[in-house]
């Protein structure tokens, strides 16, 4: 839960990253948008409560420019933002009052670096959703206005049909509607919501009057490529797009086909996303800015490689080594500056992603793979998960409590719950599938190993018979005080919590990409592999209910010697991955993550390290015994 409220947290402070600038910049679109219908040429008052609104949204323009201090250290913008709001209570003409409003939405955006355009385009889907759950209520179904909460609304909530108010609403404006909400209406801010959430729910109100959208996965234009007319799309309203592409020698009629057009959550889509985040962040490298061009190498991994990792490890295993490596070595670049080696590395991730391109391109999701996919992602998760909890329920037999087994128990028990809830919520668990949840799995992974090494240590002291008498007659009890049974459902919720978000996050991934009527045999695989791991347990246990305590204890200790060297590996991986830790090739590009096994220097001297530390630690209770 600690996790869960760091990363939440850390989700609102990014969303408010901005908020003064991208208040000005939606304060000022309705100021441009809207004077024209308060105040006539001939400095008349056209609308006293159009007129009073604009001269409050200009005050409360200037306001929040000196309250930011990056904004208000630009004299020539805050001397734009005092003349408005000047000309506004003056009633100056809207020939004047409209283009110094977009003029300072110009600057505004220009000084804050505000993203102009999401990272790809929308997802249809998740728009769909989204405003069935959170706008139809208000707007209707059809987007007309109409919806049974805004009947006594005033004013009346958008109607997305409307010929006059519609096409000069471009996406860049309504996110920020969304983000942001407008005072004094029934709009509400939406700041639960995700940047891609709002950018989906923005493009997606634009196309009402044009028809149903569509998911395409060819290039709209001949002249610009996707990414190009992406940003265009965003920020451009119906006439200015239209004036945009007649200016590049494309038909005006296009402006449909763009409004229409969503993203399709195929492998091709993921991988193109992959590459235009590298291109950006390369461009924002030239640009001199490090910080954002790391950012967004990471998403490009995020974003784009990992939603379909599984497909690529199904198709080319040794794939995903060559494309972490390559990463590794341009975050590095981006780094030092090196020049003379990041676009090497960039377009040797290019390339590597062509190549996925090609591989994967037509490829649809059978019902064998389908089924592998379900059946591997439980079979390999489910066995380390396992191993690491009846390692743990040995606590428990040499306690002979019922009280210790039965906490034990409902640590893994509530942690498949959560699992099983995150799968309806596995949105949210997508939103935090990169830095963020990497850096919990490696924090996860750290813990187990600690504990793990702890706890076969002193289950390798109690091999000695008299010692373990001690124990037995003095500090069994002990176990039953709430502070060690917290411990030990911690540990049991924590190793096991770690899989079931790779699991279900693994598991979603594939299912989108799977056609309907191959979705089950997924489910199918989940099953046939949780029997199999459920059987294996079963025999483990009654296994180790046949051999003697001292057996019993090495073997235990044994194996948590070997789980926590394996988690290490996993762990510094995971932190790898998040861009937290460097990444030095190792010369063998060896593979193996059911083991903890990455090809770099840093994940196998951590192993290394653990593996001694054990072997020293049991060596030195082995002395300790005798």
């Amino acid at each position: 839960m600690i996790l869960r409220l760091a990363a939440l947290l850390c989700l609102l402070q990014i969303s408010n990253v901005h908020a003064d600038a991208r208040l000005i910049i939606h304060l000022t679109d309705y100021l441009a948008n809207d004077y024209a219908g308060a105040v006539s040429e001939e400095k008349k008052i056209l609308s006293e409560g159009e007129y009073a609104e604009q001269v409050e949204f200009s005050q409360t323009a200037l306001k929040e420019g000196k309250s930011d201090p990056s904004l208000n250290s630009n004299t020539d913008l805050m001397m734009r933002l005092t003349y408005l709001n000047n000309a506004i209570t003056n009633r100056a003409p809207p020939s004047e009052v409209i283009p110094l409003a977009r003029e300072i939405q110009k600057n505004v955006i220009k000084v804050s670096g505000i993203s102009l355009a999401p990272s790809n385009w929308p997802d249809y889907d998740k728009a769909k959703k989204i405003f069935e759950a959170k706008c139809i209520s208000c707007h209707g179904a059809e987007g007309r206005g109409d919806g049974p909460d805004g009947v006594d609304l005033d004013p009346k909530p958008s109607n997305f049909h409307n010929p006059q108010r519609a096409p000069i609403v471009s996406p860049f404006a309504a996110f920020n509607t969304i983000r942001l909400g407008v005072v004094g209406t029934g709009m509400m801010s939406f700041s639960d919501l995700s940047d891609d959430e709002i950018w989906s729910l923005a493009f997606y109100v634009n196309t009402f009057r044009f028809g149903k959208p569509v998911k395409n996965r060819e290039n709209l234009s001949q002249k610009v490529s996707n990414e190009t007319l992406l940003t265009k799309a965003a920020v451009f309203n119906d006439a200015e797009l239209s004036e945009y592409l007649t200016s590049i020698g494309e038909s005006s009629e296009l402006v449909k086909n763009i409004r229409l057009y969503f993203f399709d959550s195929s492998s091709s889509d993921y991988l193109s996303k992959a590459q235009n985040l590298l291109k950006q962040s390369f461009k924002s490298y030239q640009d001199g800015n490090q910080a954002e061009a790391e950012k967004l190498s990471l998403e490009a991994y995020f974003l784009g490689i990992e939603p379909v990792e599984t497909k690529i490890n199904a198709n080319d295993p040794s794939a995903v080594t060559r494309i972490e490596e390559h990463m590794a070595g341009y975050r590095t670049a981006i780094k030092n500056k090196d020049n003379s080696t990041i676009e090497t590395h960039l377009n040797s991730l290019i390339a590597e992603i062509k190549n996925l391109e090609v591989l994967l391109s037509g490829q649809e999701v059978t019902p064998g793979f389908a089924f592998l996919s379900g059946f591997s992602i439980i079979l390999r998760e489910g066995f380390e998960a396992v191993l690491v909890i009846l390692a743990i329920l040995g606590v428990g037999k040499a306690a002979a409590s019922s009280m210790v087994v039965g906490t034990i128990h409902a640590g893994w028990i509530v942690s498949l719950l959560l699992g099983f809830i995150g799968w309806f919520l596995s949105g949210w668990l997508i939103s935090m599938s990169g830095i963020g949840r990497e850096i919990m799995e490696a924090i996860a992974a750290f813990f187990a190993v600690f504990v793990l090494i702890y706890v076969g240590f002193w289950m390798h002291r109690q091999t000695e018979i008299n010692r373990w008498k001690e124990f037995i007659n003095v500090k069994v009890r002990n176990l039953a005080q709430t502070k060690n049974l917290v411990g030990l459902f911690i540990l049991s919720f924590v190793v096991t919590f770690r899989e079931v978000i790779e699991t279900v996050l693994f598991l979603r991934t594939v299912y989108i990409d799977t056609e309907p009527d191959a979705q089950i045999y997924i489910f199918i695989g989940v099953i046939v592999a949780f029997c199999i791991v459920l059987l294996v347990s079963i025999l483990i246990t009654k296994f180790r209910n046949k051999i003697s305590l001292k057996k019993f204890f090495d073997l235990s200790s044994v194996l948590m010697m070997i789980l926590a060297t394996i988690l290490v590996g996993k762990g510094v991986h995971s932190l790898q991955e998040g861009g937290i830790s460097s990444m030095t090739a190792f010369p063998l590009k060896m593979r193996i993550e059911l083991l903890g096994i990455f090809p770099s220097w840093e994940s196998l001297i951590a192993q290394i390290a653990i593996l001694a530390t054990s072997l020293l630690i049991w060596k030195s209770a082995g002395k300790k015994s005798t």
